[in-house]
């Protein structure tokens, strides 16, 4: 299975859970972690509201295209900019970890992806465990990936260690939505050793769902 067919499945399934609860604001499930992008354990996260897509429709954006002849309203981004550029509302949803349910909200952030090539992310986390961090990312033909880059502290103030955030994202026929796959890993300071969310967790990466709406200027 190709990585966009691969994108396409884990998001599209993710969102239709979504809209199956009634709401995308889902509950954070405690998680006493703390980086950019992990939860911790004490702050509860909703996620952003997206639209609801009619799968079964011609004009449905929920199935992401090459962006290449993508058209996009001048309210979105300068012209000459790639498609992904300008900002978005994102929501980060777990899917297919061992001890977290699918569909908890991870994150919901703000971000914007920069024309030259580089990301800003402002966590819905509190401020004291670093809630922005940054990124830089790529285009290969349709699909975008991210390296991202996190600071993690806990809220007494201790440095955690620095946090890796890897996504592969692509963008909707009109480059308004944006779905993909995201892993998360929290290492502690000597920047190797995975950190576990909890004690009685293993110390692996959280992986799940990207799934994002662009922000206009004249909302």
């Amino acid at each position: 299975m190709s990585v966009r067919t691969q994108n396409r499945c884990i998001s599209n399934k993710l969102l239709h859970t979504s809209l199956l609860s009634g709401t995308l604001g889902l509950a954070l499930v405690a998680l006493p972690a703390h980086a950019c992008s992990i939860p911790d354990g004490k702050t509860q996260v909703q996620a952003w509201p997206m639209p609801a897509f009619d799968a079964g429709s011609s004009t449905a954006t929920e199935q992401p295209s090459n962006v290449s002849g993508a058209s996009v309203s001048s309210a979105s981004h300068k012209a000459g900019n790639d498609p992904i550029t300008g900002l978005w509302k994102v929501n980060f949803l777990a899917h297919g970890n061992a001890t977290i349910p699918d569909g908890t909200v991870i994150d919901a952030a703000v971000v914007t992806w920069h024309a030259d090539g580089t990301e800003l992310m402002n966590s819905a986390k509190p401020p004291v465990t670093s809630n922005f961090c940054q990124g830089v990312w790529q285009r290969t033909d349709s699909t975008y990936t991210l390296n991202h880059v996190a600071l993690g502290w806990a809220p007494d103030s201790t440095f955690i260690g620095p946090v890796s955030i890897h996504e592969t994202v692509m963008l909707s026929h009109n480059a308004t939505l944006m779905t993909g796959t995201f892993t998360i890993t929290q290492y502690a300071q000597d920047g190797t050793t995975v950190v576990p969310l909890r004690p009685d967790l293993p110390a692996v990466s959280v992986v799940g769902s990207v799934i994002g709406g662009r922000v206009f200027a004249d909302q």
